[in-house]
Formats: structure tokens, C-alpha cells, sequence
């Protein structure tokens, strides 16, 4: 029975990690380049908001959030704009999902999928 209750504690902890790699937005934004969140193993990130436009730093995961946390602005934004960018992360479908604006590139509930 004990071993039982370990085997599926293993299981659902692994069920919620968010996988590294690129996320590309899915809706919104300029298609034909379309923005992009890289994570990294380290626990670092590249957001990539259009061509030659980025900023990275390092990233979270707690419940069912993912939060960017910006250490280098190559972009035009305001740091104070992209300082800390909050996304929902829904495990079994793998989308991101943000919870906030980035004012004229992204929009609340914008979707970034592998």
C-alpha cells in the first residue's frame, strides 16, 4: 500500500512540470514572426517580441504559474513594463497563457504553445 501511494506521488509531480523549449504565441501579434519564450534548464528564459527585439532573465514554476522574472532588457520597452510577466500553465494541454499586457505586443490571455 505504501509503495502504492509513493509510486503516484512520483507520477503527479512529474505530470506538472512545464517542459523546456520554445513557445511560440498563437493568437495575436505579427504571425509571420511571432513572439517567443525560450526556457532553458538553468532556469533561465529569452523572450523574443519581434525580430532583434528581447529581454531574458530567470523563471518560476509554482502551481499552475509561470512567472519571468527580467534581469536584461534588449528591447524598447520600459523595464518597469516587463520587469515580472505572470502566465498560467495548463500541464496537459502544455499551453502558456498570459495574465498580462505587454501594451501594443501582447494581450491578456495570449497563448504560447510548444
Amino acid at each position: 500500500m505504501i509503495l502504492a501511494v509513493s509510486l503516484m506521488g512520483c507520477g503527479s509531480k512529474a505530470k506538472n512540470t512545464l517542459e523546456l523549449g520554445t513557445y511560440i504565441s498563437q493568437n495575436g501579434g505579427n504571425q509571420s514572426y511571432p513572439m517567443t519564450i525560450s526556457l532553458f534548464e538553468d532556469d533561465t528564459y529569452q523572450f523574443n517580441l519581434v525580430m532583434g527585439s528581447y529581454f531574458t532573465g530567470t523563471y518560476t514554476v509554482e502551481d499552475d504559474q509561470l512567472v519571468l522574472s527580467m534581469d536584461n532588457n534588449a528591447s524598447k520597452l520600459m523595464d518597469d513594463v516587463i520587469k515580472e510577466l505572470t502566465f498560467t500553465v495548463d500541464f496537459e494541454t502544455g499551453e502558456i497563457t498570459s495574465m498580462q499586457e505587454i501594451p501594443d505586443y501582447m494581450s491578456v490571455g495570449m497563448v504560447f504553445k510548444q
